[in-house]
């Protein structure tokens, strides 16, 4: 595990404008964390889990099928939330982050976990 959050550390010192992020299990648990911001990891895995469960139940009712990534931009900042697997992966960016770079950065990382868990991380 901690190397899992070593890895996330450097995602958010590396990309311009990540403020934290979180690795969350579909049921809300904490798989691993890391944040400047203040804020407590198991929230940040609720609130993540939650998000995607809603939005995946809009996408079975609407018959879009399961959301492939979900962004919700606030006054001081984003949050962005895709599927990994069994997984939840959370960003939070500061207002203005080009999105692009965060994507590719955090395609990067990912790959960098997969290596570490094993082939038991989808991408």
């Amino acid at each position: 595990m901690h190397k899992i959050e070593e890895r996330l550390k450097r995602f958010v010192y590396e990309t311009k404008g990540v403020v934290g992020t979180v690795l969350a299990t579909r049921e809300g648990l904490t798989y691993a964390f890391f944040s400047k911001a203040p804020v407590e990891p198991d929230t940040a895995a609720a609130f993540a889990s939650t998000i995607f469960s809603y939005a995946q139940k809009v996408g079975e009712v609407s018959n879009l099928g399961p959301p492939k990534g979900i962004n919700i931009h606030f006054r001081k900042g984003s949050i962005y939330i895709f599927p990994v697997g069994n997984l939840i992966l959370g960003i939070r960016t500061l207002p203005g982050t080009k999105i692009g770079l965060v994507l590719v950065s955090a395609r990067k990382m990912l790959k960098d976990l997969k290596v570490i868990v094993g082939d038991s991380l989808e991408l």
